[in-house]
């Protein structure tokens, strides 16, 4: 199993060993198989290694609320975070937010 780091050294340039289609993390490549982006590989690997008691087996009451969990954040907070931390504006949040977004 192996995993790909940031996709950008020194240069600023792509990682051409990283097997993410787009050179990006994370990108996990087990047993041939590539798995690319933050959920995916987090319900790859849960899923994979169950008994380790990572989150929830699929038979477990509580998988579909880990699973609400796992998506809510790639898909709501993880973007919300990026935009913050990049300092970018975007104006529906802003007006949401009652800021002006400059």
């Amino acid at each position: 199993m192996s995993s790909a780091r940031s996709s950008q050294h020194a240069t600023g340039a792509p990682d051409t060993a990283n097997p993410h289609p787009e050179r990006k993390a994370p990108a996990l490549l087990h047993d041939d198989t590539l798995i690319a982006e933050f959920a995916a590989v987090i319900l790859y690997l849960t899923t994979w290694f169950s008994d380790a008691g990572l989150a929830p087996k699929a038979c477990d009451p509580q998988y579909g609320a880990d699973l609400t969990w796992l998506f809510w954040y790639d898909s709501v907070m993880e973007p919300v975070l990026i935009t913050e931390a990049a300092g970018l504006s975007v104006p529906i949040c802003c007006r949401l937010a009652g800021t002006s977004g400059s």
